[in-house]
């Protein structure tokens, strides 16, 4: 189905594999919560149980650390599914919480290339 393949294309935003919650609220008060996989200043792939589809428009709140205040995104839309796995693209998000955002990407320690490798 071409609604849910994955479409190679290039990312606008370098991906930082963080594992965290999202919290999202959509239309008609429809509610739900999904577990970051990766997370870029543009957009993010999370792990739900919840009934999203593709074009859902959400209003997001990720959970940066335990001493902050969330992360709040105005609206993103649902780019992709593939089974319980989804992609989120930012489109709509304060410019004091995008330099929140990507001040919290800067400090998501990278795992090193031997981690990775199982070396």
């Amino acid at each position: 189905m071409k609604d849910n393949a994955l479409e190679a294309e290039p990312r606008r935003a370098r991906r930082v594999t963080h594992l965290g919650r999202v919290f999202f609220l959509g239309e008609c008060g429809f509610r739900g919560l999904a577990y970051l996989q990766d997370i870029s200043t543009t957009g993010c792939r999370v792990i739900s149980e919840s009934p999203l589809q593709i074009g859902m428009e959400l209003e997001l709140s990720l959970v940066a650390a335990s001493d902050e205040r969330d992360i709040m995104i105005e609206m993103a839309k649902v780019q992709w599914i593939n089974g319980d796995h989804f992609g989120l693209e930012f489109e709509a998000i304060d410019p004091q919480e995008r330099e929140r955002l990507r001040l919290f990407l800067k400090t998501v320690v990278m795992p090193s290339i031997s981690d990775v490798a199982g070396v």
